[in-house]
């Protein structure tokens, strides 16, 4: 990880499995909130952190080896008229940033898609900008497709698939 721009990564990293997934990323990865990079305002419980005060703020490193649009969502809980912010940031440029509303009646964990991001390989900081009381659970970040499931010589809408197609 060291010799491909990971260095601020590896402080991170418990075992060899680790940097494993990072370099052969295919499935979802969850990034409990408990394991944030840095954090203000914030009180953790359990695997989760909520909000104590205005402007709370917690950080994640999210290294990205291939290029590409990655699905972020987020797993909170809050008050669906208590807008939280989303930051994606390298290098001091900013990928995405936007404000999100909880979905649901707040008393429950809910997933809110914060859409698919274009990503360059590099280190990434993910940053969640929580109103008071609310509670991020995770963040769950997809990879785009590597493996397209598509035919040979892509889709032809009119012709009938056969047994030598598959």
């Amino acid at each position: 990880m060291g010799g491909i721009g990971f260095e601020d990564n590896l402080q991170h990293v418990n075992n060899a499995d680790d940097i494993f997934l990072t370099l052969a990323w295919k499935g979802q990865r969850d990034l409990p909130a408990s394991e944030y990079k840095r954090a203000i305002g914030v009180a953790v419980k359990g695997t989760t952190v909520e909000a104590e005060e205005e402007g709370a703020e917690t950080a994640y490193d999210l290294p990205i080896v291939r290029n590409g649009d990655y699905n972020v969502r987020l797993s909170l809980r809050g008050a669906p008229e208590q807008p939280f912010q989303v930051q994606i940031r390298k290098d001091g440029r900013t990928d995405d940033i936007g404000t999100y509303h909880p979905t649901g009646s707040g008393s429950e964990l809910t997933s809110v898609d914060i859409g698919w991001i274009h990503m360059e390989p590099g280190n990434h900081t993910v940053s969640v900008v929580l109103p008071p009381g609310a509670t991020l659970e995770s963040i769950h970040v997809s990879p785009p497709c590597l493996s397209p499931i598509e035919p040979e010589n892509g889709w032809r809408a009119p012709a009938l698939t056969t047994a030598a197609d598959l």
